[in-house]
């Protein structure tokens, strides 16, 4: 028999951003990236630090865990 390999499903993943805030108001999001766990996004995260314009707001970096399958936003939202 056929030695057959396993696939690991994914359940959930893991989202990279970056926020610079300016203002009270105003804030630009870049997502970065989108990873199979917290561990690579971390290191997407060590990587980029370093780099033009992160290099200014090293603490605006983001990681958020979402689950696959899920809506979100259900409620609608109230547009100001």
């Amino acid at each position: 028999m056929k030695n057959v390999e396993k696939t690991k499903i994914l359940k959930q993943v893991y989202l990279l951003q970056h926020v610079r805030e300016e203002g009270s108001e105003n804030e630009h999001v870049k997502n970065i990236g989108i990873y199979s766990t917290r561990a690579k996004a971390m290191e997407a995260k060590k990587k980029l630090r370093s780099k033009p314009g992160f290099n200014r707001q090293k603490k605006g970096f983001y990681i958020s865990r979402y689950l696959l399958d899920m809506t979100f936003w259900v409620d609608g939202f109230v547009w100001k």
